[in-house]
């Protein structure tokens, strides 16, 4: 028979586990990064054909890059969180379309929140400190792509009527995710560029 302090027990059980999990903030933070990298990659997808259909084809252009670097992102979290033991768990909502301005406008407010409220200098140094370089590398690359996203994201807002010609496209670093008009050895060593057009 089940005693109320065995049921208490059993109700404390996933806390007491879960402070046993070795990297286990590290893990609860890759798993979050993977839900928004996820979430990222659909919604710029999503941007990507509203602008093609509105006559933005240099912004789907910018925005076909980014959803390609979040898949890139994703992909190092998937990875980081199978080297810890675990699988891979994102929440993924339904991307929110509107005018291609509007949808340029949330991926700015979201990228600006991401950039000011960013996190991933400690997240880097947890999981360094917890010998999990791999995870380290991930929020590195998150962090200075999510930067370089915003640059770009507000470049494209002030120049609009630009974005309504065809771009040369831009270049994402296959290992980093790091999104660049130009080819940039310097955020993307050891690695391929892919042109996303």
């Amino acid at each position: 028979m089940l005693t109320p302090k065995i049921i208490a027990l059993f109700a404390l059980a996933p806390l007491v586990f879960a402070a046993d999990i070795p990297n286990s903030e590290t893990l609860q933070r890759l798993q979050a990064a993977y839900s928004y990298e996820t979430n990222a990659f659909e919604r710029y997808r999503a941007f990507a054909e509203k602008a093609d259909a509105e006559g933005y084809p240099g912004l789907a252009t910018l925005f076909r890059a980014t959803s390609r670097a979040a898949q890139i992102h994703y992909t190092n979290c998937i990875d980081a969180i199978r080297e810890l033991g675990y699988a891979p768990e994102a929440t993924v909502e339904s991307p929110v379309v509107e005018s291609t301005k509007d949808n340029l406008q949330a991926a700015i407010k979201k990228t600006a929140a991401f950039d000011r409220d960013n996190l991933y200098p400690l997240y880097i140094k947890k999981a360094k400190a917890e010998g999990n370089e791999h995870a380290a590398k991930a929020f590195e690359y998150l962090m200075q792509a999510e930067s370089q996203n915003l640059g770009l994201f507000k470049a494209a807002q002030k120049n609009l009527d630009q974005m309504r010609h065809a771009s040369p496209g831009y270049s994402v670093c296959a290992a980093t995710g790091y999104v660049a008009a130009t080819v940039d050895p310097a955020h993307c060593v050891g690695s391929d560029w892919q042109l996303e057009k």
